[in-house]
């Protein structure tokens, strides 16, 4: 297991579990090109490929397991382009290959790209905010909706919220962030089904900033944990009943989170100003005060979004 984590603008650093640089990558980008998202799939070889970009950038950027260059999505006249608002590699026909998913602010909506000729079709007319894999489905945050893309399910009855972000542990358990009409922000775990099971309310920070503010992962033992990141630094840890296990309070601002489990150890990432701390959550899925930690720190330039592998 390795991380993925973006050091300034154009570069990738892959890191093992104790910090230490496995690779440094250098991007092989246009010129004044800046990206802070990044997406892992899987080739037609079985091998790993990269989507990366950034929120409203012109661009998705696709290399593969080497890091060389396998396309550009959209390719047209730049001027042309809607920005991107999100992007997936997800295998939707179940042939064991990613395909690129691609949601543009416009109305060319949510589009599948070949990742050979890197051709894309429109394959939903939501404007998506988020985009997110949920079994062999695709769940779509658009229009203020959840919806999947496969079997039509939505969460209609959900009318007071409107959604604008989704994540998903696949296929068993989402999360909807989502805005009241009178300001509240709050984020809603679902079932398989769109069906509610929690709420909790959140700041507006989700949308100050260029984070990506929730992450999930199952532990070893089977549980399912969220971090949910909010104002002033927090992020809360929730259960996938939608239990309060904790908060993390970050002594810097936020720049991305992420969860993993490896090696029979249940791990929150972090990164901020100062670097990438790595801490070792070693409560049991009772209500308790904080993370403990840390286990490893790895020292970056500036403030990064995390990406398990």
């Amino acid at each position: 297991t390795a991380y993925l984590v973006f050091d300034g603008w154009r570069t990738v650093v892959e890191l093992d579990r104790q910090g230490k640089t496995r690779n440094r990558v250098e991007l092989n980008l246009p010129d004044q090109t800046a990206v802070n998202r990044i997406r892992v799939g899987t080739d037609a070889n079985r091998q790993r490929m990269f989507a990366v970009f950034s929120t409203l950038g012109k661009r998705v950027f696709l290399f593969d397991q080497a890091w060389k260059p396998m396309g550009v999505y959209p390719n047209g006249d730049v001027a042309e382009v809607a920005g991107i608002q999100d992007c997936q590699l997800t295998d939707l026909n179940s042939d064991g290959v990613s395909e690129l998913i691609v949601a543009l602010d416009d109305n060319s909506g949510v589009q599948l790209v070949d990742p050979n000729s890197m051709e894309g079709k429109r394959i939903s007319g939501s404007v998506a905010t988020s985009i997110v894999e949920h079994g062999d489905d695709l769940v779509v945050a658009g229009d203020g909706k959840l919806g999947m893309l496969k079997t039509g399910l939505t969460n209609a009855v959900e009318t007071e919220l409107d959604f604008r972000r989704v994540a998903s542990l696949s296929p068993s358990h989402l999360c909807g962030i989502g805005v009241t009409r009178g300001g509240q922000w709050n984020a809603v775990g679902f079932d398989p089904r769109l069906e509610r099971i929690w709420t909790l309310s959140v700041g507006s920070q989700f949308f100050e900033s260029e984070i990506e503010p929730v992450a999930v992962v199952q532990t070893p033992t089977g549980e399912v944990i969220w971090a949910i990141a909010d104002t002033e630094n927090s992020i809360h840890l929730v259960s996938g009943s939608g239990k309060w296990l904790g908060d993390f309070q970050s002594e810097s601002q936020l720049g991305g989170l992420s969860l993993a489990s490896v090696g029979g150890q249940t791990n929150l990432l972090v990164s901020n100003k100062d670097g990438l701390e790595c801490w070792d959550l070693n409560f049991s899925l009772a209500p308790a005060k904080t993370a403990t930690g840390p286990v490893s720190q790895a020292r970056k330039t500036g403030a990064a979004p995390v990406s398990q592998k």
